[in-house]
Protein backbone atom coordinates (compact mmCIF):
# COMPACT_ATOMS: atom_id res chain seq x y z
CA UNK A 1 0.00 0.00 0.00
CA UNK A 2 2.69 2.50 0.56
CA UNK A 3 4.65 1.88 -2.36
CA UNK A 4 1.37 2.39 -4.27
CA UNK A 5 0.76 5.83 -2.59
CA UNK A 6 4.20 7.09 -3.21
CA UNK A 7 3.83 5.82 -7.21
CA UNK A 8 0.79 7.92 -6.85
CA UNK A 9 2.25 11.17 -5.49
CA UNK A 10 5.18 10.46 -8.29
CA UNK A 11 2.74 10.33 -10.87
CA UNK A 12 1.01 13.34 -9.81
CA UNK A 13 4.27 15.63 -9.84
CA UNK A 14 5.28 13.39 -13.69
CA UNK A 15 5.48 16.69 -16.02
CA UNK A 16 8.33 18.09 -18.51
CA UNK A 17 10.91 19.64 -16.83
CA UNK A 18 11.34 17.41 -13.76
CA UNK A 19 14.42 15.30 -13.51
CA UNK A 20 14.41 12.23 -12.51
CA UNK A 21 16.24 12.60 -9.38
CA UNK A 22 13.70 15.28 -8.54
CA UNK A 23 11.38 12.30 -8.15
CA UNK A 24 13.58 10.36 -6.81
CA UNK A 25 14.14 12.66 -3.61
CA UNK A 26 10.44 12.34 -3.29
CA UNK A 27 10.58 8.89 -3.07
CA UNK A 28 12.58 9.63 -0.16
CA UNK A 29 11.07 11.74 1.71
CA UNK A 30 7.70 10.02 1.80
CA UNK A 31 9.80 6.97 3.04
CA UNK A 32 11.14 8.38 5.27
CA UNK A 33 7.80 10.26 6.65
CA UNK A 34 6.34 6.31 6.76
CA UNK A 35 9.10 5.36 8.93
CA UNK A 36 10.22 2.86 5.84
CA UNK A 37 13.40 2.75 3.54
CA UNK A 38 13.94 1.77 -0.20
CA UNK A 39 14.35 -2.22 -0.27
CA UNK A 40 16.64 -1.25 -3.33
CA UNK A 41 19.08 0.98 -0.65
CA UNK A 42 18.44 -1.85 2.46
CA UNK A 43 20.05 -4.65 0.12
CA UNK A 44 23.29 -4.69 1.74
CA UNK A 45 24.95 -6.40 -1.76
CA UNK A 46 23.56 -3.55 -3.87
CA UNK A 47 25.09 -0.61 -4.41
CA UNK A 48 21.67 1.19 -6.58
CA UNK A 49 21.96 4.62 -6.39
CA UNK A 50 18.60 5.50 -6.00
CA UNK A 51 15.60 4.93 -4.05
CA UNK A 52 13.37 3.70 -6.86
CA UNK A 53 13.70 3.15 -10.62
CA UNK A 54 11.99 5.66 -13.27
CA UNK A 55 12.63 4.17 -16.86
CA UNK A 56 11.79 6.37 -19.30
CA UNK A 57 10.60 5.44 -23.07
CA UNK A 58 12.81 2.98 -24.34
CA UNK A 59 15.06 2.17 -21.54
CA UNK A 60 14.83 -1.22 -20.00
CA UNK A 61 13.01 -1.67 -16.82
CA UNK A 62 14.65 -0.89 -13.29
CA UNK A 63 16.65 2.04 -14.59
CA UNK A 64 18.37 4.13 -11.89
CA UNK A 65 17.16 8.18 -11.14
CA UNK A 66 19.87 10.53 -12.80
CA UNK A 67 19.56 14.20 -13.80
CA UNK A 68 17.35 13.73 -17.17
CA UNK A 69 14.87 15.92 -17.29
CA UNK A 70 11.70 15.14 -18.50
CA UNK A 71 10.06 16.33 -22.33
CA UNK A 72 6.26 16.34 -23.38
CA UNK A 73 5.26 13.28 -24.42
CA UNK A 74 8.25 10.98 -22.94
CA UNK A 75 6.47 7.56 -21.39
CA UNK A 76 7.59 7.06 -18.05
CA UNK A 77 7.84 3.95 -15.56
CA UNK A 78 7.81 4.00 -11.98
CA UNK A 79 8.72 1.26 -9.52
CA UNK A 80 8.87 1.69 -5.88
CA UNK A 81 10.27 -1.17 -3.09
CA UNK A 82 9.88 -0.67 0.22
CA UNK A 83 10.36 -2.01 3.56
CA UNK A 84 9.32 -0.79 6.85
CA UNK A 85 11.55 -0.29 9.35
CA UNK A 86 11.94 -2.48 12.81
CA UNK A 87 10.86 -0.34 16.02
Amino acid sequence: MLAATIVEKMRQQVCPGISTIELDDLVRIELSRAGAVSTLKNRMDLEYPGHCCISVNDEVLHAPPCSRVLRDGDIVSLEVLTTLCPG
